[in-house]
């Protein structure tokens, strides 16, 4: 008897189609090895990533070479014992898909050396612009948080209404560096990065309202707090914003982690070679300079996705 699927959602990701469907694996007998699900049953003309979820207690996995669906229970069956048992679980790697739609632009590209005209794409949407006061003082206290979990910027405005030159002013000046450190949250575990902007005696002069920014490496879901620190009464009018990057966050850490983890990487119906742009440490891939309304699907090999558990006596 085939296996009976019924489609509930269609998708369009970029050049891609992703589709939700319900597999009901009652409709025939289980054979060990896996049951055959074609493209066809899952309305697709051929099939790239099959990203099945727990359900009646069972854990599915799919086998993306032979087109099987596999389903496993969480403890394997043993026979009574009136003496201790000692549980070991192994876990096995996962291909996973991360995608979004329609996300907000961002570029990955610091600007510390030369005055920009422009603030980098969307680099107040955390937190806008604000004011450097006569104490050195600067308050960023209200935040929109991310719309997916990405890496995020420092943007500086000079609104002083003149020049103003990043050092401390003394006889023989040396140059500042302005701290900003982020408080927030990633993967629901509190995440906090401290971005500095370094200023040197070739970069330390800033032209009336033009910016400079410097990005991150860690990506946040949420962000609670920021902390400005560095900057001198002398440096008044000088504005401070927090934007957005292009590093997105992976839901789950790469298997090895290697950057071959990564099997592909779509943005916006463009492919785009994982070399160089893949963050071990921090988990992140990067999607380079990105417009508004952005698309893109990561696919890789994910990892601590529990299989089975054996029992040893």
């Amino acid at each position: 008897m085939a296996v009976a699927t019924t489609l509930k959602q269609r998708t369009h990701l970029g050049n891609a189609r992703m589709n939700v469907a319900d597999i009901a694996l009652a409709a025939e007998e289980y054979l060990t090895g896996g049951i055959v699900i074609t493209a066809a049953k899952l309305g697709l003309v051929g099939i790239y990533s099959v990203m099945p979820v727990p359900a009646a207690g069972y854990i599915f996995e799919f086998d993306h070479d032979n087109l099987k669906l596999k389903a496993y229970t969480p403890l394997k069956a043993h026979a009574a014992h009136d003496h201790a048992n000692s549980l070991s679980m192994v876990a096995t790697n996962s291909r996973l898909s991360h995608s979004g739609a329609d996300i907000l632009g961002s570029g990955n590209t610091d600007a510390m050396a030369t005055d920009e005209d422009a603030s980098p794409t969307n680099g107040a949407v955390v937190h806008a612009l604000a004011s450097v006061g006569s104490d050195g003082a600067v308050t960023l206290d209200t935040f929109t948080n991310p719309d997916i979990g990405r890496n995020l910027c420092v943007v500086l405005k000079n609104n002083s209404g003149g020049e103003l030159v990043m050092d401390d002013g003394e006889v023989e000046p040396t140059p500042i560096t302005v701290s900003v450190e982020i408080t927030g949250t990633w993967r629901g575990v509190v995440q906090t990065e401290t971005i500095d902007l370094v200023f040197t005696v070739d970069n330390k002069t800033i032209a009336n309202t033009k910016f400079r920014y410097q990005y991150g490496v860690k990506p946040f879901d949420t962000v609670t707090a920021a902390t400005v620190t560095g900057f001198l009464a002398a440096h008044e009018g000088m504005q401070v914003s927090l934007g957005l990057g292009s590093k997105v966050g992976l839901p789950a850490d790469l298997a090895t982690p290697a950057e071959a983890d990564v099997i592909s990487i779509n943005r916006s119906a463009s492919w785009l070679d994982p070399d160089g742009i893949v963050d071990t440490t921090n988990m992140t891939v990067n999607l380079g300079t990105i417009a508004d309304n952005a698309d893109f699907t990561i696919v890789y090999q994910g990892s601590g996705f529990l299989t089975e558990v054996s029992i040893t006596n």
